[in-house]
């Protein structure tokens, strides 16, 4: 009988569930010409962030980290607001230019938005797994959660992580 809290070891596969697309929320108008996370530096952008430790915080930063650049350096990087509607309404309220966000709540405000990077959100199971009904179970319901949520697409289960890299 295997141990099903084993660690996960590298030949154990990884199922891709769904996608999402986070990026800048901006005025329609971007008079700023935000286009890049180098754009953020220009001292006249007014910054709104998410919370430390939100996905699309985590995503920021770690691109900042990749990109060199001190987040600091950012005018503002520091103001956080809770959820993505909270960023939408500031740029809306004027208090900020360009914040991160996700691409379907910048649109349903009115925004316009620049696209970062498409993550793609994956579920690891140990390789005993994922030939049991409980398992395909699971992976059909984060399916149809995925489709019935309006920031994320449902992606293909029949691929593992090795056929999508």
């Amino acid at each position: 009988m295997s141990d099903s809290s084993a660690p996960i070891q590298k030949r154990d596969p990884d199922l891709p569930c769904h996608e999402a697309h986070p990026g800048f929320d901006c005025k329609k108008s971007n008079l700023l010409n935000i286009r890049a996370i180098e754009d953020l530096l220009n001292p006249k952008v007014r910054f709104i962030n998410r919370q430390i430790g939100s996905g699309t915080r985590l995503l920021l930063d770690h691109l900042l980290m990749n990109d060199g650049i001190d987040p600091l350096d950012i005018n503002s990087y520091l103001q956080e607001e809770f959820t993505h509607s909270a960023v939408a309404n500031a740029i809306l309220a004027g208090k900020a230019d360009v914040g991160i966000g996700v691409k379907n709540i910048a649109l349903e405000n009115g925004l316009g938005f620049v696209p970062l990077k498409d993550e793609i959100f994956f579920i690891a199971m140990h390789k005993t797994m994922v030939s049991q009904s409980e398992a395909s179970k699971l992976i059909r319901k984060i399916r149809g959660y995925s489709s019935d949520t309006p920031r994320y697409k449902a992606v293909s289960l029949n691929r593992q992580v090795k056929e999508w890299l």
